[in-house]
């Protein structure tokens, strides 16, 4: 029991202390964290994601609308 007025000293003179208050992401950083998920649940949807050449076959990313090789529309790949 020689530990309890030790003890109660500590408390007393010292005191609790709080975890500091940590500041939310930035509001850049929500941005690209949200962009970041829709395009993971874009990819994971059953939307058309390539597309490909009728010429030739060669298959292209979604966002391309011509063939560079042979300049015709690209077809989605079903």
């Amino acid at each position: 029991m020689k530990f309890v007025p030790l003890l109660t000293f500590i408390i007393c003179f010292c005191g609790c202390q709080t975890a500091p208050h940590q500041q939310g992401p930035s509001p850049a950083e929500t941005v690209s964290a949200l962009t970041t998920m829709k395009q993971g649940l874009t990819a994971l949807s059953q939307q058309h994601t390539v597309k490909y050449c009728p010429e030739d076959g060669e298959r292209f990313s979604a966002d391309m609308i011509w063939c560079p090789d042979h300049k015709v529309k690209l077809e989605w790949v079903e």
